[in-house]
């Protein structure tokens, strides 16, 4: 993987993060249906009562799965800012934050940033190389013809 794999990454995790909790906030409606159906299902049969039990026991893990999701998604996230800050030069690190983590697109980080567009990618560039020899091990060269 190259570092603006890894970089664009970051560009879904929002969303991924987002989805992934209201997975979790859907789960824990569903249990709630299910352990009231249970409750009042205490006065039928015992096979019944395990089935409930079951389903609640699988929304429960489902619910403990996607939580290590979110905090997996949210490492990710981290270890891209904290890759990003390790760079020396701040327009470097200014330019790959309003990129890979604010999400901006190229126009308005020009704009926001007084930057041309020849500087801007310069920066990114630059960037990108700075992180490759920083990191050698972690990641592939680009390819050339890229």
């Amino acid at each position: 993987m190259t570092v603006k794999e890894y970089l664009n990454q970051a560009c879904d995790l929002d969303k991924l993060i987002k989805a992934k909790k209201e997975q979790i906030i859907r789960l824990n409606d569903q249990r709630m249906n299910v352990s009231s159906v249970l409750s009042i299902a205490k006065v039928q049969t015992s096979r019944r009562d395990d089935k409930l039990a079951e389903l609640t026991s699988i929304i429960l893990d489902l619910q403990d799965v996607y939580a290590v999701e979110v905090t997996q998604l949210l490492r990710l996230k981290y270890d891209i800012q904290i890759l990003i800050d390790s760079l020396y030069n701040q327009k470097q690190r200014l330019v790959l934050t309003e990129k890979y983590v604010n999400l901006k697109n190229w126009e308005d980080i020009m704009f926001d940033n007084e930057l041309s567009w020849t500087t801007m990618h310069r920066y990114h560039a630059a960037a990108l190389r700075a992180l490759q020899e920083k990191n050698p091990d972690k990641f592939s060269s680009p390819d050339p013809e890229n």
